[in-house]
This record gives C-alpha cells, structure tokens and sequence, in this order.
C-alpha cells in the first residue's frame, strides 16, 4: 500500500518553494540578479534539502511503525515507495509553476494510476507487491536518497529548459491580476 502519510511529509517540503515561487511575481523579485536562480536552483535545494530531512522522518517512523509490529509486509519496498513518490513530487515541482493545469493532470493521473496499482496488488497478509519485490531496507533507504537527489536534478533541470515560459496564470491567477 502507498504510505499517504509519507506523500503528504513530502507535499510539506513544497511549500517553501510556493513561496519563493510566488515572490517571482514582485517587481523586486523581476529586478534582482537572482531571479532565474530564484525559480530554478534554489526550489531544487530546497526540494533536496527538505526531501532527505523528510526521508529520515519517514524512515525513523517507519522503522518505529515496523519493530512494534504496526505494519507488516517488506519493509524495504515500503520505504522505496517513498523515495519513487518523492521523485515524482520534485517533478511536478519542477514544471507545474509554469503549467499547472497539464502537470496537475499529469500528476493526479500518476497519483491515480499508481495508487490504484497498488491498492489492489497489495490484497492479502503483507501485500502482494512485498512477495515479488524483496528489498533490504537499508538498500531502499540509499535508494531512495538517489531517487531524491536524481529528482532535484531532474526539477532543476525542467525548471531551467522552462524558465523563459511565463508562470501559469491559473497557478497563480489572483496574485497576477492585482500586480498587474
């Protein structure tokens, strides 16, 4: 089963980036020699950063959630779904500021797509999904540190190939018209 606990850690290290995101829309955000930097390598740090500090929250709880016998199943391919979820969040991160509509379809249909994959290869005493995929949770950890490093690469890396497209009105809609 998909941890939502986890997702939602890692929908808390969005955040900040909306913020910083959202200054870009001040006349003195457009007139610092910051700005580019502003809407690419400073939301993909603070995706990095944020991403590995919410990993080893989520890991620790996990860990704790494991040994008292709350969850069951393989523990290694439970943390994994977290490292894969956060690579996918630092994505849509990446490009939704820019167009939010398409990403957020994009990303519900993933959400949508995955969940429900998951949801139903996960009938029976510890998942379906923890049988076929047996993974050592320290190995999934280290895994998952990749996949959070590979995802700010990949956000900054989208970020910059859109960064001369103007932010999506519908992101930013009611910001937009009174600076205007």
């Amino acid at each position: 089963m998909i941890d939502m606990g986890s997702v939602f850690l890692f929908c808390a290290v969005m955040f900040p980036t909306q913020m910083l995101i959202s200054l870009d829309i001040s006349e003195m955000a457009q007139t610092s020699p910051y700005k580019k930097a502003l809407q690419t390598s400073i939301p993909a740090k603070i995706s990095a950063c944020g991403g590995l500090l919410m990993l080893a929250w989520a890991t620790l709880l996990k860990g704790i959630a494991y040994a008292t016998g709350n969850i069951s199943g393989n523990l290694g391919w439970q943390l994994l779904q977290i490292g894969i979820w956060m690579f996918f969040l630092m994505i849509f991160n990446g490009v939704c500021y820019k167009f939010f509509i398409i990403s957020l379809i994009i990303m519900y249909s993933l959400m949508f797509g995955l969940g429900m994959s998951a949801g139903m290869a996960s009938f029976g005493k510890g998942g379906m999904m923890s049988g076929m995929v047996q993974i050592h949770p320290v190995l999934a950890v280290v895994l998952d540190i990749g996949l959070i490093l590979l995802g700010a690469l990949a956000e900054y890396g989208i970020a910059s190939l859109f960064y001369k497209f103007p932010l999506s009105k519908s992101a930013f809609g009611a910001a937009m018209k009174r600076n205007s």
